[in-house]
């Protein structure tokens, strides 16, 4: 349970990426709502030098987050704060969750496997399952907060992401 808590921690921070972004009647991100995405959106500094990275593979998804030196130290702090509420999570606690958070833990629920590295600039998650429908559905995960980076970064030049 220690390695599974672990990684599913890891995948959980790793994607509480913290942009607020519509997304017809429900927003993805909430990031004002969600406890495992706040942390992140205190810190605009941190926001504003951090790029995500959505992969599908075969089976899968890669997840890359590359952050900027002068905050990496930042970055590590505020992926505790997230740690403390997934961690809560998984104890079965009720957390309040944005849609993109909640998505992801129900798919985790359905056996996603999770590889976590930690880079010297960031980290690297891979997701990967032998479920033809749980490689659909974190891929689907993937393009949706992609989009919805996407369009943020749209709307808001200048951010890098």
């Amino acid at each position: 349970m220690l390695k599974f808590t672990r990684y599913a921690v890891a995948l959980m921070i790793i994607f509480a990426v913290a942009f607020s972004a519509s997304a017809g009647d429900q927003r993805w991100m909430e990031m004002d709502k969600c406890e495992i995405c706040r942390p992140m959106a205190q810190e605009p500094e941190l926001m504003e030098n951090t790029i995500w990275e959505h992969h599908s593979i075969s089976n899968g998804l890669v997840s890359v987050t590359t952050v900027k030196e002068d905050v990496k130290a930042l970055y590590t702090k505020t992926h505790e704060k997230m740690a403390a509420a997934v961690s809560r999570v998984l104890a079965g606690e009720k957390v309040e969750q944005c849609v993109m958070c909640s998505s992801l833990s129900a798919i985790v629920a359905k056996g996603l496997k999770v590889d976590y590295i930690n880079t010297w600039q960031g980290n690297i998650v891979i997701m990967t399952s032998d479920d033809p429908e749980v490689v659909a559905e974190i891929q689907a995960w993937g393009k949706r907060t992609m989009d919805e980076l996407h369009t943020f970064a749209a709307k808001h030049e200048g951010h890098g992401h």
